[in-house]
């Protein structure tokens, strides 16, 4: 296929299928089906589906950190040892970096914690003196609980992806829990959710829940059934052949690309599942790959796209298709857009982009998210 044709392809006005056209009413769809289909399976089964599915007996997200902290047991929190290393690597001796490091402590609030040491690297990537961003870093900190102030706003939107990261640094798997979420999971397609049911009903009946008795269905199983979902809809979904393998590896980069941003110690973007590609950069391989992955909604286009001003050429947003989120440990919402430039575009699409070749763009893109940021080796080196 010439490059032409699949650039006018992609230069079009944004499709939805007809569950996203009417995405506010999916839901309620949605919630309709499982319910007709406990009252088939008997009067004493009916009730709220939601009341089916176990949550958390914590109340928020911090709460759920401590317990998290506390059952891991560890006298240093990974992320602490993670900063106190990065120092030391960036030329500070043992003990400056333990200095540091007890500024950013946050003991009973990992969460928080979590966000301290993100204001740090923040005002680190910035070139700000060590000892003051330490500083700077403990008052924002503070400041996350004042009502208004714009460090709450920004401790609000981070946080969900600060949590992802406590439970990747202390050995749990992501969570995927709740009606809510098996339906923003399937990506608006109800055979999907089916599957996502179906895939939960299964581990809860090896896990030896009663999910259609007086029980719930527990966490473990609900975030396993999800898991596995995401792996049947990956294999169902690929096409045939080699654009078909070419696809899906090309989606597993993309995964991986987006799973590096989010578990980075300063991500830019929050909750991101999505991407910005201009066509005109994109080898034709690159764009026969991505338009394959479209068509069997492997990716989701996302939104109107845009124009770039200085050139006029149509800007697609793609997301990935939430069914593959839990893959990667992604957020299966539609938030956060990274933008791809050429060789990063090409490195996760075209074919003839080795594995070697798509990890030292990753890479790349990723050092300016995690300590020295671009730093030689000793430049933040202190005397305190």
């Amino acid at each position: 296929m010439k490059r032409t044709r699949l650039a006018a392809s992609l230069n079009r006005p944004y499709w939805k299928n007809t569950y996203q056209q009417a995405d506010h009413k999916y839901g309620d769809f949605c919630r309709g089906i499982v319910r007709r289909r406990l009252e088939a399976l008997g009067p004493s089964i009916v009730r709220d589906p939601e009341d089916l599915f176990e949550r958390p007996t914590e109340s928020s997200v911090e709460d759920r950190a401590r317990v998290l902290c506390a059952e891991t047991g560890e006298a240093i929190r990974p992320w602490i040892q993670s900063a106190h290393g990065s120092l030391i690597e960036s030329g500070l001796s043992g003990a400056e970096a333990t200095r540091l490091v007890s500024q950013l402590s946050v003991e009973d609030d990992p969460l928080g914690e979590k966000f301290t040491l993100l204001s740090f690297y923040r005002l680190w990537a910035d070139g700000i003196d060590l000892k003051v961003a330490a500083s700077r870093a403990a008052e924002l900190s503070q400041d996350r609980v004042t009502a208004g102030s714009k460090t709450r706003e920004s401790y609000k939107h981070y946080r969900k992806d600060l949590y992802a990261q406590i439970l990747r640094e202390l050995g749990h798997g992501q969570e995927y829990y709740g009606l809510d979420t098996f339906i923003q999971v399937s990506g608006f397609l109800p055979r999907n959710l089916l599957i996502v049911l179906k895939q939960v009903t299964r581990w809860a009946l090896f896990l030896g829940d009663e999910p259609f008795g007086a029980g719930h269905v527990s966490l473990r199983a609900q975030s396993q059934g999800v898991l596995e979902a995401s792996r049947w809809f990956m294999s169902d979904a690929t096409g045939l052949g080699r654009l078909g393998a070419d696809s899906q590896r090309s989606i597993r980069r993309l995964g991986e690309y987006l799973a590096a941003h989010r578990f980075a110690e300063k991500p830019v973007e929050v909750e991101c599942s999505q991407v910005e590609v201009n066509p005109q950069v994109l080898t034709s391989s690159s764009m026969e790959c991505l338009q394959e992955a479209v068509s069997h909604s492997l990716l989701l286009e996302s939104g109107t796209g845009r124009r770039d001003r200085n050139t006029g050429a149509y800007h697609q947003k793609y997301q990935l298709n939430p069914m593959l989120s839990p893959l990667f440990g992604l957020p299966v919402v539609r938030r956060g857009c990274l933008s791809l430039g050429s060789s990063d575009a090409n490195a996760i699409f075209d074919r003839d982009s080795t594995d070697l070749d798509f990890a030292r763009v990753r890479d790349r893109r990723v050092a300016d998210l995690r300590p020295p940021f671009g730093q030689m080796p000793g430049q933040g080196r202190l005397e305190l």
